[in-house]
């Protein structure tokens, strides 16, 4: 997942409206996936990259060019990450 590339054009897809390369499943662990990849995993773990656009994100991540997050909502049903602190960010 760390490894994957994220937010360019599908190249199978690239000539469909919302083809950008956002998304990543869990269990089959390969390269990014648009939207319309996703019919392929329609029982799979899917979890989706996001950029962090609010100004507060922008503030709280000193390396907000490069950055790339996964919403903590999209990540609770698969991993046990309860004991984190989360931040909400109005907007993001």
């Amino acid at each position: 997942m760390l490894k994957a590339d994220y937010f360019f054009t599908c190249r199978f897809h690239g000539d469909a409206n919302k083809s950008e390369c956002n998304m990543y499943c869990l269990d089959c662990c390969g390269n990014s996936l648009c939207s319309y990849c996703l019919s392929h995993h329609k029982d799979h773990s899917v979890v989706q990259a996001i950029l962090p656009y609010s100004q507060a994100l922008k503030e709280a991540c000193s390396t907000y060019s490069t950055a790339q997050c996964i919403g903590v909502k999209c990540m609770f049903p698969i991993l046990d990450i309860g004991y984190l602190d989360t931040k909400d960010y109005p907007g993001a």
